[in-house]
């Protein structure tokens, strides 16, 4: 099996003259607003590898990962329905699929301390 550095082409990219430059590093999708109403994600040339100075992190733009951590700090709430608006404006995701996502997160959580609460018990007993 062949290594790969760094900037340097690949033997496919040499035998097929692949242009531009060998790529470092592909930044992480992200939103493209220009094309709303439809939900589109950047092209992988448009797309900063830097925002505010910092290097873009892994999931940075992934909705089901923000979901999560915006769950898990409090800001984001079923309940609340400018937090709802948004997280669907910012990371360009359905209201109808945003509801769906955070709600099997919440029956999954729900889930798992039921299982964690059943293996205590059995261990117990």
């Amino acid at each position: 099996m062949p290594k790969y550095k760094w900037g340097v082409p690949c033997d496919f990219c040499e035998a097929k003259d692949c242009v531009g430059s060998p790529t470092n590093f592909v930044p992480a999708p992200m939103p493209d607003k220009s094309k709303l109403p439809e939900f589109h994600y950047s092209h992988v040339r448009n797309t900063p590898f830097h925002i505010d100075g910092k290097l873009k992190e892994v999931n940075d733009f992934q909705p089901r990962v923000q979901i999560k951590k915006a769950l898990a700090d409090g800001t984001l709430s079923l309940q609340n329905e400018k937090s709802i608006s948004e997280f669907c404006s910012k990371f360009i995701v359905e209201r109808d699929l945003l509801t769906k996502c955070v709600e099997l997160i919440q029956i999954n959580e729900i889930k798992k301390g039921k299982r964690m609460n059943e293996r205590k018990a059995y261990s117990e007993a």
